[in-house]
């Protein structure tokens, strides 16, 4: 068994757990390239976000850098195979030639639909996917506000011996009605954003199903049930709060029902 360890300086190291040893080093940030005359810049940067694709034996991970990139390595040979460079949302791109136009990556996820798919999210609030074989962006969504974590909703087709909720009757929310396919729980992420809020969204289609509201400062960790119906939240306003997924995107549905009736 192996784990991948992000450091402070921009390094990652690749460990042996049980020998112990760093069976490979990667460095996310190219040095080669640095112009900047800034002191902190030379001192090197942190890694914000790590994820290590599970299926075929872990060969390849992907890290978040505080300079708007997300880059894919190989394993194996040590090399990096991808650098993903992440959009920005229009209000950072008007500003002036004097603010650095970058972005922090703080989530990187391997997507559980398809092995060749990344989804990132940045502190500009830009949910993206990657087509990691053609290093292009498929779609970008802005959700509002900084993104702190995203986590996969848990299958509850994949634990047989927990109780299941028929979510065949719900629609995506804001989608409309003639585009409306079927909600399946493996194909939906939580994102966590530093308004407080904990978004589920379908990363087939994009669409926004519902919203865990309630708390009054950011996010700071998700965690849920082993059938992905129950999430807890805990924030910087000092509240852990626990949510019903299905009756959030339940409820979310009936007022885009409401609302346009």
């Amino acid at each position: 068994k192996r784990i991948a360890v992000a450091y402070g300086d921009g390094n990652i190291k690749l460990f042996d757990l049980k020998t112990g040893d760093v069976l490979n080093t990667y460095t996310h940030y190219d040095k080669s390239n640095e112009t900047s005359d800034n002191e902190e810049t030379k001192l090197g940067l942190p890694i914000a976000s790590l994820d290590v694709r599970s299926e075929g034996g872990g060969q390849i991970l992907v890290s978040g850098g505080v300079n708007g990139i997300a880059k894919v390595y190989n394993t194996q040979t040590g090399k990096a195979i991808a650098s993903l460079a992440c959009p920005l949302v229009g209000s950072r791109e008007a500003h002036s030639s004097d603010t650095p136009k970058t972005t922090t990556v703080e989530a990187v996820l391997f997507s559980k639909l398809d092995q060749n798919l990344i989804i990132t999210g940045t502190l500009d609030g830009i949910v993206t996917t990657w087509d990691v074989s053609t290093h292009v962006s498929k779609n970008s969504v802005n959700v509002g506000e900084g993104v702190v974590k995203m986590d996969w909703r848990n299958n509850t087709k994949n634990n047989e011996n927990q109780p299941k909720s028929d979510t065949s009757n719900f629609s995506a929310v804001g989608a409309s009605h003639s585009h409306i396919n079927k909600i399946n729980s493996q194909s939906q992420i939580f994102i966590a954003t530093l308004d407080g809020v904990i978004k589920i969204m379908d990363t087939r289609t994009g669409v926004i199903l519902g919203e865990c509201s309630g708390h009054n400062a950011g996010i700071l960790d998700i965690s849920q049930s082993i059938d992905g119906n129950i999430l807890i939240s805990s924030s910087d306003d000092g509240d852990c709060r626990v949510y019903d997924v299905e009756k959030v995107i339940s409820e979310s549905e009936r007022n885009i029902t409401e609302s346009n009736e």
